[in-house]
Order: C-alpha cells, then sequence, then structure tokens
C-alpha cells in the first residue's frame, strides 16, 4: 500500500516531466499537452487492440501501462514487476528529455 502511495507521486512527478519535454520538444504548449495526453492516457488503451504475443508485449512495456504497475496494489503476475515499470516510463522520459535538449540547443543558438 505504501508502495502505490508513494509511486503515485513519483509517476505524478514524471508525468509532468514527460510533458514538459514534449512541450520544448515541440515549441508549443497546447501541442506538447495534446501529444502528453495522447500518449498518456488514450494511445496505451489503443495497444491492447493490437494482435497476438506482439501486442501484449507492446502493451506491457508502452508508457503509462509499464508505469501503472507500480500504482497496483496486488501486481499481476502477467505484467513487469512494479519498480521496473517505473524504470521504463522513466526510460521513456530520459529519451523524450534528451531529444528535446539537443532540439532546443540546434533550434536556440
Amino acid at each position: 500500500m505504501a508502495r502505490a502511495v508513494f509511486g503515485a507521486g513519483l509517476l505524478l512527478t514524471a508525468s509532468g516531466l514527460f510533458a514538459f519535454a514534449l512541450g520544448a520538444l515541440v515549441r508549443s504548449t497546447a501541442t506538447g499537452i495534446t501529444l502528453a495526453v495522447t500518449g498518456l492516457f488514450i494511445a496505451p488503451q489503443l495497444t491492447s487492440a493490437l494482435p497476438g504475443e506482439w501486442g501484449r508485449t507492446v502493451s506491457t512495456y508502452f508508457l503509462s501501462n509499464a508505469a501503472g504497475q507500480l500504482l497496483d496494489v496486488s501486481p499481476d503476475s502477467d505484467g513487469l514487476p512494479p519498480w521496473t515499470g517505473l524504470g521504463v516510463f522513466c526510460g521513456y522520459i530520459v529519451i523524450v528529455l534528451a531529444l528535446a535538449v539537443v532540439i532546443t540547443q540546434r533550434r536556440d543558438v
């Protein structure tokens, strides 16, 4: 239970950083918010429609599906372990943040 409460704060902070990185990447607040909401809430639901084993693998490792394991009080044995899911989510954030830094430095110099 404590893991889920502590993890909710970590997940919210990481989601905000993800949205910030997307906003810096596209240089538009509205587009950044739209991409963040799409990436965190809409696209993970669409991954369940992918066929077969490939669909299950993509769904397991996709953004908020991976991080959502941290919020489950009784996690499934099929998904990622809770802290590994947060690590996968943070990996996505690091990639987007690195792209945002590189593109911002090239564009604004």
